[in-house]
């Protein structure tokens, strides 16, 4: 009897799992569609109905498997966020429209087709990127956070290491450097529940990026792990993901408010420092005067002359590095500020669109590992956009996607492939913040970290 009112069930949530395609739902849904049937058929063994009769009326109540099927696979079928996939083309498109102009106007001709033809390959070579992060299953990294951390230090060090300088420092480093945020991110999230160890094991485990990012030598990496790191930590806290208690809460959140004001303060120090230097024409100031030239005299559309050592010149000929570190004053200046408005329009709308997509997280990993992602390409927006209007925060401030340069074009892909994975997962991952146990704890006096505990997750 019992035997055949479990076949009966089993053969029911079969059906209807049978529809639905995310595998990894199968377990939750049975359960919920299970403890739902039980509640019925104990309610009608309640009535004086056999538990035969009462699993029948039930499965009946519930409706057609196949329908009951097809529905639970429509709400938990992977999302994809069009307008941001045509946002992300739309920059390459204009990336490859910018570098070809850049390539026209700076070089050669025989200059010219090469460089056109290098954009062609990275960006090639990037999209690959950006489809193998969309279709990666983004909750591996959860799963491993300690492989993927001493993973990317030894990476990296040995990046360091074995790669020369250039403009002063490790330039190569740079933008695998910023991969560290997602990885920490996956960090601070094995971390939940810990209390307030949890919280001194992510600070100890943020001090390597650090020392890295000072052997790089460049501010640019730096500031934006620093404020992303930070922004995830902050984050962790205030939604409870460490568990701790509310006066270590607040004054965790009143130091990590500290270090950004400090380092906000810093900043600002540096742009009011450089900023003064305009007047100095021939030294330091004499970027920033160029800037402020082809601002000041911009025109809607066409060029703009600047004015310098008594005669009018074109933007070409007066600073190098423009297709790589300062693209839209170089548009605003060649080509007029409407134009270079609609990109900054675009820049700001990706962003936009970034920080919607991660609002609408709704399990704890994917937040905090889209924050990260996110704090970082829009990080490199908000400071290429200083850094073009002559508030030079670092020493070079490349814009995502449409900047010279392959390091800088891959990396943000695959950091856009990450977000919209994230995304498009979003409603078909059960996510549990708290397990029953934690991997780090206290043992006859003694802290343990318990390495097999990433097996239950």
């Amino acid at each position: 009897m019992v035997n055949q009112y479990n076949e009966t069930l089993e053969k029911y949530l079969d059906i209807v799992c049978k529809q639905i395609k995310s595998k990894c739902m199968h377990t939750k849904i049975r359960k919920e569609l299970l403890d739902h049937l039980n509640d019925q058929i104990d309610a009608y063994i309640e009535k004086g109905i056999t538990k035969e009769q009462a699993s029948e009326m039930a499965i009946k109540e519930m409706g057609n498997p196949l329908e009951i099927g097809n529905q639970l696979n429509n709400t938990h079928k992977p999302l994809i966020s069009h307008s941001t996939i045509i946002i992300i083309l739309m920059f390459i498109a204009v990336g490859g429209w910018i570098q070809y102009l850049f390539s026209y106007s700076l070089y050669s001709i025989e200059i010219h087709l090469p460089t056109s033809m290098n954009f062609i390959k990275y960006s090639l070579a990037g999209i690959l990127f950006f489809i193998a992060t969309y279709y990666f299953d983004y909750t591996w990294l959860k799963k491993h956070p300690i492989i993927c951390y001493m993973t990317f230090i030894i990476l990296i060090t040995i990046i360091n290491v074995t790669t020369s300088e250039s403009m002063g420092g490790k330039y190569l480093a740079i933008y695998p450097f910023l991969l560290f945020v997602p990885v920490y991110a996956s960090v601070v999230y094995s971390l939940r529940n810990t209390k307030f160890i949890g919280v001194i094991v992510a600070i100890i485990a943020f001090i390597p990026a650090i020392i890295i990012s000072k052997i790089i030598s460049f501010d640019y990496p730096y500031i934006i792990v620093l404020f992303s790191c930070l922004a995830l930590l902050t984050c962790a806290i205030l939604k409870g993901y460490f568990n701790c208690n509310k006066i270590i809460k607040i004054s965790t959140i009143i130091i990590i408010s500290i270090i950004f004001l400090v380092v906000i303060c810093n900043l600002f120090t540096k742009v009011i420092t450089l900023t003064k230097e305009i007047e100095e024409i021939d030294g330091k100031g004499f970027e920033t005067y160029v800037i402020k030239e082809s601002i000041v005299n911009a025109k809607p559309f066409g060029e703009t002359m600047i004015n310098y050592d008594s005669s009018l010149q074109p933007i070409d000929s007066m600073v190098g590095n423009w297709s790589r570190y300062k693209t839209l004053i170089y548009i605003n200046s060649k080509y007029g500020y409407v134009p270079a408005l609609v990109i900054t329009t675009l820049l700001l709308s990706l962003v936009y669109k970034l920080i919607r997509i991660h609002k609408k997280q709704q399990n704890h990993f994917g937040t905090l590992l889209s924050l990260g992602c996110v704090s970082v390409i829009s990080l490199q927006i908000i400071i290429s956009i200083f850094y073009n209007i002559g508030l030079n925060i670092c020493r070079i401030s490349p814009f995502p996607l449409i900047s010279y340069g392959a390091d800088n074009f891959i990396v943000n892909m695959m950091l856009l492939g990450l977000i919209l994975s994230i995304y498009r997962r979003s409603n078909i991952i059960d996510d549990k913040l708290y397990n029953d146990s934690s991997y780090i704890y206290y043992k006859n006096g003694k802290l343990i970290f318990d390495l097999k505990y990433y097996k239950n997750l």
